[in-house]
């Protein structure tokens, strides 16, 4: 009875979400592409999802702190607020700082850069991972992939070389969406291999977003062979223009060693550590 009483429940909310959509639709807010994401769905530390603002007069990478607190540290982080004068919910990625590890791995501070995947400017088929001031990512949200986040769908790094990566939301979109349809959503999701991601995110012109997940479908996640897997990635990483040395454990410096290699997917991704 509990499995029905689940799938009625996803069913419903599926339909709550495709009257929004078809809302947004009829007022114009909706855009003919959408976005797939990847999204944190555990509870725990190992929160994916980022911004980058600024804090004490330069670009930083905040973590979205999802948890439900004790009391008494419900006050330490309203006090921690306080001090600080950010934005409720989202914590800054100090270096060296354990709990936001992995954030930490993917920026570097004093040369104010981060790890990046997204398409490849020439080429749409082809992904790169490459390193982006942190001033063209100002008030975006992105998600961190990898090792350690979320069962690593993708597959990246080892838990002897961890591997880790910033996505900017709206980064990936979609050119054939599916219609507006519980099975219609259901086939693309399940049959098609663009369909073989995590969700999808509607954007729209009134700034709302609405997401569709696998899981609103009763479908898997994560699945064997994604659709991000299936494409080529090739890393630009030239760090010879920076006049300091970088750690030579950091992230950045491996990428440096691989620099203009071409990957035939993600997962192939080896370190030359």
């Amino acid at each position: 009875m509990q499995i029905y009483t689940v799938q009625f429940q996803q069913k419903k909310w599926m339909e709550h979400v495709v009257m929004l959509l078809l809302t947004k639709c009829v007022l114009g807010m909706l855009p003919s592409v959408g976005c797939w994401e990847q999204w944190c769905y555990e509870h725990g530390v190992q929160i994916s999802e980022s911004l980058l603002s600024i804090l004490w007069g330069q670009p930083y990478l905040w973590a979205r702190l999802d948890r439900k607190p004790n009391k008494l540290a419900e006050k330490r982080f309203k006090n921690f607020l306080h001090s600080k004068q950010n934005s409720k919910g989202w914590v800054p990625v100090e270096k060296n700082n354990k709990q936001y590890c992995w954030h930490s791995s993917v920026v570097n501070y004093e040369f104010e850069i981060a790890l990046v995947l997204r398409h490849h400017s020439d080429d749409p088929g082809l992904l790169e991972i490459s390193a982006v001031p942190l001033s063209d990512l100002l008030e975006q949200t992105l998600e961190l992939i990898g090792t350690n986040i979320n069962g690593n769908p993708y597959g990246l790094g080892s838990k002897k070389h961890p591997l880790h990566l910033l996505i900017p939301h709206g980064a990936f979109q979609i050119r054939n969406l599916p219609t507006l349809k519980h099975n219609d959503l259901l086939s693309w999701f399940e049959g098609c291999r663009e369909g073989k991601i995590e969700g999808i995110v509607w954007h729209c012109s009134d700034g709302c977003l609405i997401k569709v997940h696998r899981h609103h479908l009763g479908l898997c996640w994560p699945i064997p062979d994604t659709y991000m897997n299936s494409k080529p990635v090739i890393i630009n990483m030239n760090l010879n223009n920076y006049v300091y040395a970088f750690d030579a454990k950091c992230l950045f410096n491996h990428f440096s060693k691989i620099d203009n290699q071409k990957f035939g997917r993600l997962k192939d991704i080896i370190l030359n550590v």
